[in-house]
């Protein structure tokens, strides 16, 4: 099976116990080709609970959103206040 590269850029403190995780160049994760954000996510060790806002070259996109080799993919956990 054919294998795709994307970074994958984590904000809102999803990086804490990430190992190698370095915030001016992201991760570059390899998937098969073929795969979604969704599997993005358990690569990296994280659910869509965790990350519920996935956004792919500067578009919102959903978590079976198929990714293709190049995409830079920001993940955004939810942010509580009061």
């Amino acid at each position: 099976m054919k294998k795709i590269h994307v970074i994958v850029k984590l904000h809102s403190n999803l990086s804490k116990g990430i190992e190698g995780y370095d915030h001016s160049t992201g991760l570059r994760i390899d998937l098969n080709e073929g795969n979604t954000a969704a599997d993005m996510l358990n690569a990296v060790g994280l659910s869509s609970q965790d990350a519920p806002v996935v956004v792919v070259n500067n578009i919102v996109r959903k978590i079976d959103y198929q990714l293709a080799d190049g995409d830079e993919v920001n993940i955004f956990g939810l942010i509580g206040g009061g």
